[in-house]
């Protein structure tokens, strides 16, 4: 009766490693910003100045927690499309 014990630990086990790796690919893919859409220069300035603005304008407003998250999401798409840009072709 033991071994059915362990036997359905190691299970369980496996099987909350599979969907911890599925749900980690699925939060990976749904902030991945380095795909062949933004390949050109022109769109990931646009991005990264749309996000700035937003934040001017929410800076504007005195939305100050909004301004913070605008500017946050510019710094990391500054990062991603200019510091570390290697986009995956498909």
């Amino acid at each position: 009766m033991a071994a059915a014990g362990v036997e359905y630990q190691v299970v369980a086990s496996e099987n909350r490693n599979v969907t911890h790796n599925r749900a980690f690919a699925m939060r990976r893919k749904l902030i991945d910003v380095q795909i062949p859409f933004f390949i050109p220069v022109w769109r990931r300035v646009v991005v990264v100045a749309l996000c700035f603005g937003w934040a001017l304008l929410e800076v504007t407003a005195e939305n100050t927690e909004w301004a913070v998250l605008a500017v946050g999401i510019a710094i990391y798409c500054a990062h991603q499309f200019f510091l570390a840009f290697d986009p995956k072709e498909k």
